[in-house]
């Protein structure tokens, strides 16, 4: 390690939670310990921001949240931003995803994620068609679930053709987002140009981690993460049932470290 850490950025699930979506006693401590030595801790979620908090459920409190893979941004210095997808990208991407039946189609709009046209109707007041308009909010996410391998690479090779960011999130998951919003750059953002990117860690498991752990100063891969990723890292922790965030605490910071 070539410069004092001085902010860790963690993923949510498969990560910071273990395979119950609790936070073990042991990584609370930790993070509670890394934040009273004066360091930062942020959450790098593909989840939408109520559900970032509700799964943190008060035992831990982030000093930043990049939240929806980027496109929504809790930064240090209080500020919240969101970088949604062009009306026009969206259309695209919805007409190609029409083209298939999957387990799920979910639309995030304005940090709320629905999960089918007739629900927009219900909750939002509108359908999926009518939100892609100047005037109605933009979509922030789109995100699809299915267990044909042989779809999921269908859908992510014509997303490749369009000028969106389509990544990995589980193994029967695709999240989308606008062109160059990731969680990457979420966090640039969101450090709020108080801490250089060579003085952050960041810890992940999947493939929407992967810009993440390449761009920091010291990324980590948990022993559950994809092959792909722990390749990528510079380094690998414990699993996520294994209190990870621990484990890279102690390297990061001794006891007795300042």
């Amino acid at each position: 390690m070539t410069q004092l850490i001085q902010a860790i950025c963690s993923d949510l699930d498969g990560t910071l939670l273990d395979d119950d979506k609790q936070i073990s006693t042991e990584n609370v401590v930790a993070i509670r310990r890394w934040q009273q030595a004066h360091r930062l801790f942020g959450i790098t979620s593909g989840r939408q921001y109520d559900g970032v908090i509700r799964a943190l459920a008060g035992q831990v409190e982030p000093d930043f949240v990049v939240c929806l893979n980027g496109a929504e941004i809790h930064a240090i210095d209080g500020r919240i931003s969101r970088h949604p997808l062009t009306n026009a990208d969206a259309q695209q991407v919805l007409q190609i995803l029409g083209q298939y039946r999957f387990a799920r189609l979910m639309i995030t709009i304005a940090g709320k994620t629905y999960l089918t046209d007739q629900e927009l109707s219900i909750v939002a007041g509108s359908t999926i068609a009518s939100v892609l308009t100047a005037t109605a909010p933009a979509i922030e996410k789109i995100g699809l679930q299915t267990s044909d391998p042989v779809k999921l690479q269908r859908v992510l090779a014509q997303m490749a053709a369009l000028p969106v960011n389509a990544t990995w999130s589980d193994r029967q998951y695709v999240e989308i987002s606008g062109h160059g919003v990731s969680k990457f750059s979420g966090l640039r953002e969101a450090l709020s140009g108080r801490v250089p990117l060579a003085r952050v860690a960041a810890v992940g498991d999947y493939g929407n981690d992967m810009a993440i752990v390449k761009g920091v100063g010291r990324g980590y891969a948990v022993a559950n993460a994809v092959p792909t990723l722990k390749k990528a890292a510079d380094a690998l922790t414990t699993a996520n049932n294994d209190a990870a965030i621990a484990h890279v605490i102690a390297e990061l910071l001794p006891r007795g470290g300042v």
